[in-house]
């Protein structure tokens, strides 16, 4: 029996401040009585704050966004001393904004008392303030304070190394208070003290269910979950019955994963269609966009946000549902985690993030303008000053639209205008005074020219000189357009788009920029796109010989497309009559007749045996819901219906024109999705409680008794599916689970994870072997079900702007149609799910990938990672790499990893403190030599000598070990050069094996002469960069050394005299810490990755004057890159958990662009990005 839904009371009023739970909020002194959970830590902190006071230096707190650091520190130890120190104790609480020192010297006031400063957000230092100036003024008067009061500074732990650039807080970063994950012991008194307290009940079992989801049944968990907690309980308190919180007001919230995303929903929702583009302009406003770290919330004035076209309506209901604050006369979003945790807003801010990246940065330097006062030579020029207009004629464009039409709906997808509202009277004016400098230029020099023409020979030189000026303006044009063009092709979510936007880029100039965005589009599957319907495209299906497929739309239409030709796929024609919505389009086994389901509870048969002139043969009524989806028996002559009443409807349609209902089913809660068996035999729902239910329909007028299988989770069944052979059933859950079951035996085989998002539909290939995921995380992920009991996830489609709804594969399998929320149909070559792209993407790592290096025969990769592992990737194939064996023995984070000369050894080294070596002669069957445990702290590099004899490995703990591996079972000291020294990160022996390089965190770089490993000599000391080291790598002739470093640039050295080493070049052009470093075999060219990001490959052709060849923009920070031997591939390490690998072949990108993508690039998308220039597509075919 399918389990029953309780019902679940209304959603009361948020703005009730009776609640107990205060959600996003963070929780203040007045919400001590309430705040649970943090007693030891509280403790802990009002021991170090009282230590704090007059010692001369700040107490850091640090912690994971999401951790409570601030609510700790308001709730926590304020009330705490208060209540220690009674009238002694004066508090101030500030967060730094963008001008510290002025918001220091505003709250501040004279008195006798005792001071606690409690700098909140203090990495508002980096993110909101621009004047470097400003913030080491700042960071002296903090310290200058805590010589008489208590400084406190509360910074996020990704923000927490920026600290280290300024020598005031060195001491302080030695011992700082870290707000870590909760106990299960201390959530559960988070959740059950302020219940218990505001006199409410739990139901039981709420708690436990409570900390299953948050993961702390005795599994790892983040804090970065606690704002989520928070939040599901608020909702769920708003959700109470009575005095109780209830299991089912606790799912209807959404619980932990989806609350947050569900209320921010609702509240849009609730403003109503014609307002979302105005709220989305509001909320990318209020994030920070940062190419280092996580994007974070800013504070923005309320008077700033007026020119956005804001309504304060608009502000105040995302207010009362305490997903934004105003404090004063500023907003700001409660908390990171909305930021995070809901999706909508997520595809905002990538849809539209060269924008705002513009948008914002044009907001800085406006501010740093003014209070510069308005210092001309801060003004933009060229490139910049050309982005920064054609995003401000975007503003004004769309803030025109919406002032004199109201708002579209639907806009909220990204569109024009998506990029975060009007600008402010300072930046106008700014750049109204850039343009002014322009002119007054450009005048100028017509009034040299003008005056020149006086005589001949000057006349017809100037004119000379005009000409070439103007082909250099031009030039300089191009290239300022091309590579705004591709910043926009690299930001694009919607991959086709964007692989088209990189051709444009290139074709107007070949600038580095546009040359990296086109080399990208050979990293990634593209789906060739099908464009016409006018909202989100909500279903699409395969006709079943595969040369038509059907979509179903929410602009209330269904389309037929010929996909004959999968390079000319047209659309053929279009069905209307539905009043609303459709959700399903679905061909009869003959293929002549098409079914549709809609929101205006009805479903429709239409005759398609000629595509080209469909024909509305009958309309099905009776449901009194939402007809969710339809489906035909594959013997022909049923037709089965499912609708949100609740109730399974069974249609006899041997004449399609005149259906007659023949069977009726009911339920209990709604249903979403029905599949007959292939025999035509058994019917399965899915329902909203969790349930799947499988009726025998042999005799279709009188069912058989139902068979209920239920999910083993809490979530609901959105989607359910045979298999081709029969014997197998599999469901998707709402959680983003996917469950396989036995038909016969009715019983759960086989779980497929998945990521935690909503899976809207599942679908078997032709052979069964495939399983198809489409999510709400705009991706379909492909899992191997060829062993039900173990699901293998083998590729995953990225590349929608907005979810995926549905997913269907041609009868011959080779292709995968999709449908997406973002108006378009896609088709997908899935003829070998392995390799969707022309160069591989390798990502089964769970942690980050934090160092990788390629075997000298080019066939094998290593990558080191956050999930305490090395694997190793057979890379013969760079379009299909596959996953060869995981190496498991480090009991922490795996730092680095590096070959051997001769490929048969590794070494890696990890944060356990300990190196480790590792026979790999057989990558199959990797096995432990030895490991090494004389380090004291994280394992930062380590590395061969090329006769593969001795190995060295650096620390944190500031020493380098060089081994003997006359016996890799045993390795032995040999000696440790020189004394400790600061964190060491990089470590390589020249080709020759008679030097050795170190990298250290001072900034220096020593080499050592290391022909006699046991008695290492000193060469060269000397100061490479101005921060940190952190790789390193030799020329193949060891006559240059590149190192790359935190200062954000990499360097060239030129050590034929290694005693008095010269720098060559500088590299600039990275905008983060340049993590890593590689050449090329013939030195020609150097590839630096960075965590802003992006790979640089640059030309060596000179030395002396290194050219940026290429700009590759990855997903996260780059931890490593490494080429392969003929220079053609190069591989990299990102914090995403992926390492990728990339073509260098300009050619083959351009060429296959247009093979992939689909329909060319619409005239509205062309004056959108390629803004003033004619409407040229770069594919016109489709």
């Amino acid at each position: 029996m399918a389990p029953r839904s309780r019902p679940v009371p209304p959603v009361a009023e948020t703005g009730d401040e009776a609640s107990p739970y205060r959600g996003l909020a963070v929780y203040g002194p007045e919400d001590a009585e309430v705040f649970f959970g943090r007693q030891e830590l509280t403790r802990s902190l009002v021991a170090r704050v009282r230590e704090a006071f007059g010692s001369g230096r700040p107490l850091i707190v640090t912690g994971p966004s999401g951790a409570g650091k601030s609510s700790v520190l308001r709730a926590g130890l304020i009330p705490a001393l208060r209540h220690q120190m009674a009238e002694e104790l004066s508090c101030v609480v500030l967060a730094p904004g963008a001008d510290p020192s002025a918001e220091l010297a505003r709250r501040l006031t004279p008195g006798g008392r005792r001071l606690l400063l409690v700098v909140d957000q203090f990495e508002e230092v980096f993110t909101a303030c621009a004047d470097e100036r400003a913030r080491r003024r700042f960071v002296a008067e903090l310290a200058a304070l805590s010589r008489s009061a208590a400084v406190v500074a509360c910074v996020r732990a990704d923000f927490f190394g920026h600290c280290a650039s300024y020598p005031e807080l060195l001491e302080a970063m030695q011992r700082p208070a870290i707000v870590g994950p909760m106990t299960v012991t201390q959530l559960r008194a988070a959740i059950e003290g302020p219940a218990a307290r505001a006199g409410l009940s739990l139901e039981p079992g709420l708690t436990d269910l409570l900390l299953e989801d948050v993961g702390a049944g005795g599994v790892e968990h983040s804090g970065g979950v606690l704002p989520l907690l928070s939040h599901a309980l608020l909702a769920t308190w708003q959700r109470r019955t009575d005095r109780t919180l209830t299991m089912a007001a606790y799912r209807a919230s959404g619980g932990i994963a989806r609350a947050l995303a569900t209320s921010a929903e609702e509240t849009l929702r609730h403003l109503g269609a014609d307002v979302a583009p105005i709220a989305r302009d509001l909320l990318v406003r209020l994030v920070h966009l940062d190419e280092q770290t996580d994007d974070t919330r800013k504070r923005v004035a309320l008077a700033d946000l007026a020119p956005a076209g804001v309504p304060r309506r608009v502000l105040d209901e995302f207010v009362r549902t305490r997903l934004l604050t105003v404090n004063e006369d500023e907003a700001e979003i409660a908390h990171e985690a909305l930021i995070r945790a809901w999706p909508r807003l997520r595809n905002w801010i990538e849809t539209n993030r060269v924008d705002l990246l513009v948008r914002q940065r044009l907001a800085e330097d406006a501010e740093t303008w003014q209070r510069q006062g308005r210092d001309p030579a801060y003004l933009y020029a060229d490139s910049r000053l050309a982005a920064a207009q054609a995003v401000a004629q975007k503003a004004q464009k769309a803030q025109g639209a919406q002032g004199a039409q109201g708002a579209r709906p639907g806009a909220e997808a990204g569109g024009e205008g998506g990029w975060g509202g009007g600008l402010t009277a300072t930046e106008r004016e700014f750049l109204d005074a850039a343009l002014r400098r322009r002119r007054r230029r450009t005048w100028v020099v017509r009034q040299v020219i003008a005056a020149l023409t006086v005589l001949l020979l000057a006349a017809v030189t100037a004119g000379v000189l005009a000409l070439r000026q103007t082909g250099e303006v031009t030039r300089q044009r191009d290239q300022a357009v091309a590579t705004q063009i591709a910043g926009s092709a690299n930001g694009a979510a919607d991959a086709s788009l964007g692989a088209q936007l990189s051709l444009v880029a290139y074709r107007i100039a070949d600038t580095p920029e546009a040359r990296g965005a086109l080399l990208g589009t050979l990293a990634h599957p593209i789906g060739a796109r099908l464009i016409g319907h006018r909202g989100p495209v909500e279903w699409v299906s395969y006709r079943p010989d595969g040369r038509m497929i059907a979509t179903a739309s929410s602009d209330a239409t269904a389309r037929l497309w010929d996909v004959s030709d999968l390079s000319r796929a047209r659309a053929v024609s279009e069905l209307k009559g539905h009043a609303a919505s459709l959700v399903r389009a679905v061909f009869s086994p003959d293929g002549r007749v098409l079914a549709t389901a809609s929101v205006d509870r009805t479903a429709r048969l239409w005759d398609v045996s000629d595509p080209a002139r469909p024909r509305a043969l009958a309309t099905l009524k009776g449901h009194t819901n939402k007809v969710s989806s339809v489906a035909f028996s594959p013997k022909g002559g049923v037709l089965a219906t499912v609708s949100y009443d609740g109730t399974t409807r069974l249609w006899n349609i041997a004449d399609p024109a005149r259906p007659a209902q023949i069977a009726r089913l009911r339920q209990k809660d709604v249903l979403n999705d029905v599949a007959f068996s292939p025999d035509g035999r058994l019917l399965a729902t899915a329902s909203g409680d969790g349930s799947t239910t499988i009726w025998d329909v042999l005799d279709p007028a009188r069912p058989g008794d139902p068979t209920v299988l239920s999910a083993p989770d809490d979530g609901g069944t959105w989607s359910v599916t045979f298999d081709p052979g029969g014997l197998r059933l599999a469901t998707a859950s709402t959680t983003g689970a996917l469950y396989l079951w036995d038909v016969t035996a009715a019983k759960r085989v086989g779980t497929a994870p998945g990521r935690g998002f909503f899976v809207y539909d599942v679908t078997f290939s032709p052979d069964g072997k495939l399983l198809a995921a489409a999510a709400t995380d705009a991706t379909v992920t492909l899992w191997d079900v060829s062993n039900p009991a173990e699901p293998r996830r083998t590729t995953t489609l990225t590349g929608f702007a907005n979810t995926v709804t549905a997913a269907a594969f041609s009868p011959d399998g080779r292709t995968l149609a999709t449908s997406s929320a973002d108006s378009m149909a896609r088709l997908w070559n899935v003829s070998d799910p392995a390799r969707v792209s022309y160069r591989a993407g390798l990502g089964e790592h769970t942690g980050p990938v934090n160092a990788l290096s390629i075997s000298p025969d080019g066939r094998v990769l290593a990558t080191a990672s956050g999930d305490r592992t090395v694997k190793l990737w057979d890379v013969s194939d760079p379009g299909l790499a596959r996953s060869l064996s995981t190496l498991s023995g480090h009991t922490d984070i795996v730092e680095t990893v590096r070959f051997s000369a001769d490929g048969r050894r590794l070494v890696s080294g990890s944060a356990d403190r300990t190196a480790k070596l590792w026979d790999v002669s057989r990558p199959a069957a990797p096995t432990l030599l030895a490991t090494i445990k004389k380090h004291v702290n994280v394992v930062e590099s380590g590395a061969f000598s090329p006769d593969g004899r001795t190995v060295v490995t650096t620390s944190r703990d500031g020493r380098t070990y060089l081994w003997d591996l006359a016996d890799p079972r045993a390795p032995k000291l040999l000696s440790s050069p020189g004394e400790a020294d600061n964190w060491l990160n990089a470590s390589m022996f020249s080709p020759d094996g008679r030097m050795l390089a170190i990298g250290s965190g001072t900034g220096a770089i020593r080499l050592w002469d290391v022909s006699r490993p046991a008695a290492p000599r000193l060469l060269a000391n000397y100061s490479a960069h101005t921060n940190s080291v952190l790789a390193l790598t030799y020329s193949r002739d060891g006559r240059t050394l590149a190192s790359a470093g935190s200062d954000g640039t990499a360097r060239l050295w030129d050590l034929t005299r290694p005693e008095r080493p010269a720098q060559v070049a500088v590299l600039l052009g990275h905008t983060g810490a340049v993590g890593s470093v590689a050449f090329t075999a013939d030195g020609r060219r150097l590839a630096t990755g960075a965590r802003d990001g992006t790979i640089r490959i640059w030309n060596l052709a000179d030395q002396a004057r290194p050219a940026t060849w290429a700009v590759l923009a990855g997903p996260n920070w780059v931890n490593g890159v490494a080429f392969t031997p003929d220079g053609n591939v190069l591989a990299s390490a990102s914090g995403s958990g992926t390492a990728q690998l990339w073509s260098m072949d300009v050619e083959q990108a351009r060429q296959r662009v247009c093979e992939v993508s689909g329909m060319a690039i619409t005239r509205s998308e062309w004056s959108q990005y390629v803004p003033g220039l004619p409407y040229s597509p770069p594919c016109q075919a489709g």
